[in-house]
């Protein structure tokens, strides 16, 4: 029986302005490492490693200059 690694609960905060910083959260499980990679716009993508606390991981995206496409994702 293999245990992967699984991500869930990935929430961000609503209604975020121009130019700050947003906290992205997760829960993992089975998770060694977390990571959260962002892109702005279709620049190259940027990861890094999340903070772990009792099985939740956080990590920031800066802030951004308004209409500014970013998207991100969360990997275990």
């Amino acid at each position: 029986n293999l245990d992967l690694p699984s991500v869930s609960n990935v929430t961000q905060a609503e209604d975020v302005t121009e130019n700050e910083t947003v906290t992205i959260t997760a829960t993992a499980t089975n998770a060694t490492s977390v990571e959260l990679e962002y892109v702005e716009n279709f620049e190259d993508p940027v990861t890094i490693e999340m903070t772990e606390d009792n099985g939740s991981y956080t990590s920031d995206i800066p802030g951004f200059a308004a209409n500014t496409l970013v998207r991100y994702k969360v990997t275990a």
